[in-house]
């Protein structure tokens, strides 16, 4: 099926997309910016190297799905899907989460494209994919807890055979004993579709915005006790059959969480990576996942 690259068509009613990525990323292996490698495998990371993205496009240097509004905001709630990577395969894996999975989408596309399989993201802002009432500024979160029905029943919808859920490490709403028990409520769900689930562990945090301090200083760093996820879900995931990917050592030191990563900046906000950084980060995905 021909479809331009801003191409839209319904599917049971759901929005679906097919869609292809920008990049601020340089070519792979460019041994002047080896980001994340610097922390996964050692590599030497070259010095007097202006980092990438500039400061002035770190701001944009979003996944996809933001900007070719495949990411639903705050007030929606339908379960808007793109695809990417082999969109003509029948092996299909889905990303669900809030903004923190898709943060994750620019290194799932990259191994979607080079292994052959479809990848459809299904994420929402501000929206813990959980079981539980969710809530935002103090109010139930209506739009989200419709979302959540909705997403839900697309992925019974597209049956896929392999599930990436992630999201922020914690809402404020809720005790992590609610958390946890949400979490494995849902991962039952998706066990029922008959996926192989892969939940991956939240991001650290940082004190700063990247872009303000990096503006005034180089040597911006977060303690790594101050910046490490609070509520981190690898031990509950060893209560389902759920396979659990903790990336964060290829981000963060074992003392320090660095906003430069082997002259690539790692974080585009406080909460969030980079597109380039993450893209950089497909083959630590790659060795994690059997598709």
């Amino acid at each position: 099926m021909a479809i331009s690259s801003i191409g839209l068509f319904l599917i049971a009613a759901i929005c679906l997309r097919i869609m292809p990525s920008p990049s601020f990323a340089l070519p792979d292996l460019d041994p002047n910016y080896p980001g994340p490698s610097v922390l996964a495998f050692g590599t030497a990371s070259p010095t007097d190297v202006a980092p990438i993205p500039r400061l002035a496009d770190l701001k944009r240097d979003l996944p996809s799905i933001y900007l070719n509004k495949c990411h639903q905001n705050i007030q929606g709630s339908e379960a808007i899907r793109c695809e990417f990577g082999d969109v003509e395969s029948s092996r299909i894996a889905v990303l669900v989460g809030d903004s923190v999975a898709g943060q994750w989408l620019p290194a799932l596309e990259k191994i979607a494209k080079e292994d052959g399989w479809k990848l459809i993201s299904i994420t929402k802002s501000g929206c813990a994919y959980i079981s539980i009432p969710v809530r935002y500024k103090g109010k139930i979160y209506q739009s989200c807890i419709d979302w959540q029905k909705n997403a839900l029943q697309s992925i019974k919808d597209i049956r896929p055979s392999i599930i990436f859920a992630s999201q922020a490490d914690s809402y404020g709403y809720v005790s992590q004993e609610e958390m946890n028990a949400a979490f494995l409520s849902r991962w039952d769900e998706y066990k029922k579709i008959g996926a192989k689930v892969f939940v991956i562990e939240s991001t650290p945090k940082l004190s700063f915005d990247p872009a303000e301090c990096l503006s005034e200083n180089k040597n911006c760093q977060t303690a790594l006790d101050k910046a490490y996820p609070k509520h981190r879900i690898q031990e509950i995931a060893k209560k389902r059959d759920v396979h659990y990917i903790d990336l964060n050592t290829s981000v963060c030191s074992s003392t320090s969480c660095d906003a430069i990563v082997g002259n690539v900046i790692a974080w585009r906000d406080k909460i969030h990576l980079s597109a380039t950084f993450v893209r950089m980060m497909a083959p630590i995905i790659q060795t994690r996942i059997h598709m």
